[in-house]
């Protein structure tokens, strides 16, 4: 069950160690043995599509520093078609991601039962839409609607109630749960938190609202372990590498995606 933390003071570590902006370590910090970069999947009716198979259909090479709008050639193509028609989500890790981080991270700590969960004061409370067959009355989508509208604001409420810690250019709300809680998020905002680790430091998960990949600290075990998982695309990276939209050496450069 996710809880308010009583106070900060688990993150001290992270804000310490926390780098500037340019580089991952903004999110997460530069003690590891080993890094890893997760890739949010692009979709393709439903069906999830990996940064791999983008770059071999432009003639592009996939790499640890690969950036999307190098691989599709432009920050500005929106699809392409019978290759994908959904970009990759941008902010923390998509739910089928997160939840596959999180049991294979599970596995590499001595404490799975107390995990903290910072989560980016910024998000704000969202705007609730359902959804109902043309039969079901109008008093009833209604009703099904100021519902699920008032869980949000409740949801909203109880984190931006929690004590606060901070990133660079980011402030955190810190709560606490078990690693498997993660899942609780998405029932209630379908949203995974920014950045996560557990009580032993052993790993830590970091994200930005404005990109489209996460990142990982922990030991080697761990990073490999990510790596053999073939339900994600992870490779492994360097401490330090840059996460500026140009980051990508090895691919054909485009126009700024601004």
């Amino acid at each position: 069950m996710i809880e308010a933390a009583k106070d900060a003071r688990a993150a001290d570590w992270i804000s310490r160690a926390a780098g500037e902006s340019g580089t991952f370590h903004s999110m997460v910090p530069d003690v590891f043995e080993a890094y890893a970069r997760v890739f949010h999947p692009a979709g393709l009716c439903g069906t999830q599509v990996r940064w791999a198979e983008v770059a071999a259909a432009n003639g592009r090479t996939m790499h640890g520093a690969a950036e999307w709008g190098q691989l599709t050639g432009s920050w500005q193509v929106r699809e392409q078609a019978g290759l994908w028609d959904s970009e990759p989500a941008t902010g923390p890790a998509p739910e089928s991601v997160s939840l596959r981080l999180a049991r294979t991270l599970a596995r590499h700590t001595s404490t799975p039962e107390c995990c903290w969960f910072g989560v980016w004061e910024g998000w704000g409370t969202p705007t609730i839409m359902v959804l109902a067959r043309p039969e079901v009355p109008a008093e009833e989508r209604e009703r099904i609607q100021k519902a699920r509208q008032q869980e949000a604001d409740d949801w909203n409420a109880f984190i931006t109630g929690a004590p606060t810690f901070a990133m660079p250019s980011r402030r955190m709300n810190v709560l606490t749960g078990r690693v498997d809680d993660l899942a609780e998020f998405f029932r209630r905002s379908r949203e995974a938190p920014t950045i996560w680790w557990p009580d032993d430091r052993a790993w830590c998960v970091g994200s930005d609202v404005d990109l489209m990949t996460t990142y990982v600290g922990g030991s080697a075990d761990a990073i490999e372990a990510l790596g053999r998982d073939l339900e994600l695309e992870t490779l492994a990276i360097p401490a330090g590498q840059a996460v500026e939209w140009d980051a990508d050496t090895v691919n054909p450069p485009v126009a700024p995606p601004y």
